[in-house]
């Protein structure tokens, strides 16, 4: 029958290393956000700069150099509560802030 999947092959995606990778980095990042060290790193890389090109500039720099020495992913996760919370302070979308550190 066509279009039906056994329970062994619905869960079988989630045992693939890059899924294991993402949900460890989202629950280290969380611990790191709770704890306040993100808060400590934010006001230091992640400035509440009234220019949206210079933080966009500052922070997807940062984002680059630290995709190059740890994985893009945890990179991502580390600096998004940073930048939010750096987008709110200034009342700017964190919308306009988070494709940018994506891309770096």
């Amino acid at each position: 029958m066509a279009g039906v999947i056994d329970p062994e092959q619905a869960f079988n995606g989630f045992s693939h290393p890059a899924v294991i990778t993402v949900a460890a980095v989202l629950v280290i990042s969380s611990g790191l956000a709770v704890s306040g060290v993100i808060d400590r790193i934010a006001h230091i890389v992640v400035p509440p700069l009234k220019n949206v090109f210079f933080q966009i500039s500052i922070m997807s720099s940062f984002s680059a150099l630290l995709s190059a020495m740890m994985n893009n992913v945890a990179a991502l996760a580390f600096l998004m509560p940073a930048t939010i919370d750096s987008a709110k302070k200034v009342k700017r979308s964190p919308a306009l802030l988070l494709m940018p550190l994506s891309f770096g």
